[in-house]
Protein backbone atom coordinates (compact mmCIF):
# COMPACT_ATOMS: atom_id res chain seq x y z
CA UNK A 1 0.00 0.00 0.00
CA UNK A 2 1.33 3.14 -1.16
CA UNK A 3 0.61 6.51 0.45
CA UNK A 4 0.05 10.50 -2.10
CA UNK A 5 -0.09 13.75 -0.60
CA UNK A 6 -2.40 15.73 -2.56
CA UNK A 7 -3.66 19.32 -2.73
CA UNK A 8 -7.74 20.24 -3.10
CA UNK A 9 -8.49 23.54 -2.54
CA UNK A 10 -6.59 25.24 0.44
CA UNK A 11 -6.05 21.59 2.28
CA UNK A 12 -3.78 19.02 1.74
CA UNK A 13 -4.34 15.37 2.28
CA UNK A 14 -2.04 12.27 2.71
CA UNK A 15 -4.36 9.20 0.96
CA UNK A 16 -3.10 5.25 0.40
CA UNK A 17 -3.40 4.01 -2.67
CA UNK A 18 -2.33 0.83 -4.67
CA UNK A 19 1.64 0.97 -5.47
CA UNK A 20 2.04 2.40 -8.34
CA UNK A 21 -1.55 4.61 -8.29
CA UNK A 22 0.86 7.33 -6.83
CA UNK A 23 0.77 9.66 -9.89
CA UNK A 24 -2.83 8.69 -11.06
CA UNK A 25 -4.21 9.62 -7.96
CA UNK A 26 -1.64 13.23 -8.08
CA UNK A 27 -3.39 13.89 -11.50
CA UNK A 28 -6.99 13.32 -10.48
CA UNK A 29 -6.73 15.61 -7.26
CA UNK A 30 -5.22 18.23 -9.24
CA UNK A 31 -8.24 17.97 -12.06
CA UNK A 32 -10.54 18.03 -8.84
CA UNK A 33 -8.45 20.83 -7.19
CA UNK A 34 -8.95 22.70 -10.91
CA UNK A 35 -12.90 22.68 -10.52
CA UNK A 36 -12.87 23.39 -7.20
CA UNK A 37 -10.93 26.64 -7.39
CA UNK A 38 -13.27 27.51 -10.64
CA UNK A 39 -16.41 26.88 -8.71
CA UNK A 40 -15.14 28.70 -5.78
CA UNK A 41 -14.26 31.77 -7.88
CA UNK A 42 -17.50 31.34 -9.64
CA UNK A 43 -19.68 31.24 -6.25
CA UNK A 44 -17.63 34.18 -4.10
CA UNK A 45 -15.00 33.97 -1.22
CA UNK A 46 -18.05 34.03 1.47
CA UNK A 47 -19.08 30.45 0.47
CA UNK A 48 -17.15 27.80 2.86
CA UNK A 49 -14.74 25.24 1.30
CA UNK A 50 -16.96 22.15 2.77
CA UNK A 51 -19.80 23.68 0.52
CA UNK A 52 -17.74 24.26 -2.37
CA UNK A 53 -16.15 20.69 -2.07
CA UNK A 54 -19.46 18.96 -2.17
CA UNK A 55 -20.85 21.49 -5.46
CA UNK A 56 -17.69 20.12 -7.06
CA UNK A 57 -18.04 16.33 -5.99
CA UNK A 58 -21.93 16.87 -6.98
CA UNK A 59 -21.06 18.70 -10.24
CA UNK A 60 -18.22 15.84 -11.46
CA UNK A 61 -20.46 13.45 -10.48
CA UNK A 62 -23.61 15.15 -12.51
CA UNK A 63 -20.83 15.33 -15.58
CA UNK A 64 -19.73 11.09 -14.89
CA UNK A 65 -23.83 10.08 -15.14
CA UNK A 66 -24.06 12.06 -18.50
CA UNK A 67 -21.07 10.73 -19.82
CA UNK A 68 -22.17 7.38 -18.70
CA UNK A 69 -26.20 7.89 -20.28
CA UNK A 70 -24.01 9.13 -23.65
CA UNK A 71 -21.92 5.86 -23.35
CA UNK A 72 -24.62 3.43 -23.05
CA UNK A 73 -27.08 4.94 -25.46
CA UNK A 74 -24.57 4.78 -27.97
CA UNK A 75 -24.03 1.09 -28.47
CA UNK A 76 -20.03 0.85 -27.61
CA UNK A 77 -20.59 -0.22 -24.28
CA UNK A 78 -22.60 -3.51 -26.17
CA UNK A 79 -19.23 -3.49 -28.79
CA UNK A 80 -17.02 -3.63 -26.34
CA UNK A 81 -18.26 -5.08 -22.76
CA UNK A 82 -15.29 -4.34 -20.54
CA UNK A 83 -14.84 -0.63 -21.70
CA UNK A 84 -18.17 0.06 -19.29
CA UNK A 85 -16.41 -2.36 -16.65
CA UNK A 86 -13.39 -0.70 -16.46
CA UNK A 87 -14.50 3.40 -17.17
CA UNK A 88 -17.34 2.59 -14.50
CA UNK A 89 -14.73 0.82 -11.88
CA UNK A 90 -12.32 4.04 -12.37
CA UNK A 91 -15.34 6.39 -12.54
CA UNK A 92 -16.42 5.25 -8.92
CA UNK A 93 -12.77 5.35 -7.23
CA UNK A 94 -12.76 8.77 -8.39
CA UNK A 95 -15.24 9.52 -7.02
CA UNK A 96 -15.26 7.70 -3.71
CA UNK A 97 -12.02 9.21 -2.72
CA UNK A 98 -13.21 12.99 -3.54
CA UNK A 99 -15.84 12.36 -0.80
CA UNK A 100 -13.71 10.62 1.56
CA UNK A 101 -11.58 13.99 1.44
CA UNK A 102 -14.59 15.77 1.57
CA UNK A 103 -15.57 13.57 4.40
CA UNK A 104 -12.45 14.18 6.40
CA UNK A 105 -12.20 17.70 5.41
CA UNK A 106 -16.08 18.20 7.26
CA UNK A 107 -14.82 16.33 10.38
CA UNK A 108 -11.84 18.63 10.81
CA UNK A 109 -14.25 21.81 10.73
CA UNK A 110 -17.04 19.57 13.35
CA UNK A 111 -14.04 19.02 15.54
CA UNK A 112 -12.91 22.80 15.40
CA UNK A 113 -16.76 24.11 16.44
CA UNK A 114 -16.72 21.74 19.02
CA UNK A 115 -13.42 23.05 20.32
CA UNK A 116 -14.46 26.72 20.11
Amino acid sequence: MAVVNVKIGSRNYTLSCADGEESHIQYLAKKVDKRVNEISQAVGATTSESVILAMTTLMMQDEVDDIQEKLDNSGVAEQNPTMELVSQEDQDKAVREAIDAISEYVEAIADRVEKS
